[in-house]
């Protein structure tokens, strides 16, 4: 570096730090070129920084034509520092320029003939999608793959975009749309590698409409279909004991759900309609965690001795969606 007709290297520490402040205090564009602190020597698989400026300024130096060098690094990692330590050991005079990609994406592919304003591919639709998903933001991933299915149907990555789609409307809780999609893609590629995933997908997508024990069974009772399903066709699937916990939990609500209903007849002196349903739970679900309760209520009905208890007394208190309706 020079200042005031003065090397760098000729600064006492002092200077070389007043100098480098006012650099870096809102000068562009040195604000955003001068290192704040000591720049990190570089990694091990290296031999050493300045073995690689030699053998970058050596081939430049020879090289019969212009060069793009594509240097990556976090910011303070010493990239601009790099490019001065090549133009410090070249023997001849070369015209040579930083270029910061993310602020100038459109001059630099300009400058090397490429058209910034041509419509999208479908791999370049493909890769934002996967980008967009990458980073969570799975409404701009659905449009981006939907554009390849919709624009570039027979397209190469029209089998990713389907699979996409699907999990991009999973993760934004469109369950039920997201269920249709996987089917089709199930239907449509059943041999696909995929499909232990897809097949996976699909449970979950019933699963996670699991509501409320006293409203609608049957998002439950289609997991626990679907889930059994994946495991008969792919029993060893990576898949596998994440399918029979979740055939677990569902089986534990579908109980419960049995238990609450048993629990109002009871309530309401219905006491044969309430038997009925103790004995089927004991029958289908017999290794569920209500099963012990449901078994001493059941004793207690046909002994004639119904339990004397509060209105809310026999609401199971192990789930976080009735504790709204209990007295505080």
């Amino acid at each position: 570096y020079y200042f005031a007709g003065s090397r760098s290297s000729e600064m006492n520490s002092s200077q070389k730090q007043k100098f480098m402040d006012i650099l870096s205090y809102k000068l562009p564009p040195f604000d955003r070129f001068v290192s704040k602190s000591d720049i990190p020597e570089w990694d091990e698989a290296f031999t050493s920084r300045s073995r690689i400026i030699e053998e970058v300024a050596g081939h430049l130096a020879i090289a019969p034509h212009s060069e793009i060098i594509p240097v990556i690094g976090d910011v303070g990692s010493g990239k601009t520092h790099f490019l001065w330590s090549i133009k410090n050991n070249l023997d001849i005079e070369l015209f040579t320029t930083f270029m910061d990609l993310p602020r100038s994406k459109d001059k630099f592919y300009s400058a090397v003939g490429v058209r910034t304003g041509s419509p999208d591919t479908p791999e370049n639709l493909a890769l934002k999608g996967l980008d967009y998903y990458s980073q969570g933001k799975y409404d701009k991933a659905k449009k981006s793959f939907e554009t390849v299915l919709n624009q570039y149907p027979f397209s190469e990555y029209s089998l990713l975009a389907e699979l996409k789609t699907a999990d991009s409307n999973f993760y934004l809780e469109n369950y039920e749309e997201a269920l249709l999609q996987y089917k089709d893609f199930e239907e449509n590629h059943p041999t696909n590698e995929a499909i232990p995933y897809v097949m996976f997908q699909m449970a979950m997508s019933y699963y996670k409409q699991i509501d409320k024990i006293d409203r609608d069974t049957s998002a439950a009772t289609n997991a626990i279909y679907a889930f059994s399903k994946l495991l008969r066709a792919f029993p060893n699937s990576v898949y596998k004991d994440e399918a029979q916990a979740r055939i677990k939990a569902a089986r534990n609500f579908l109980a419960n759900h049995e238990y609450y209903v048993a629990s109002f007849y009871e309530r309401t002196y219905a006491y044969e309609e309430a038997k009925a349903r103790l004995e089927h739970l004991l029958r289908q679900y017999p290794d569920t965690n209500i099963a012990p309760k449901a078994e001493m209520l059941l004793y207690d009905l046909r002994n004639d001795k119904p339990p004397g208890r509060s209105l809310f007394g026999w609401l199971p208190q192990s789930f976080p969606d009735w504790e709204d309706i209990s007295p505080r």
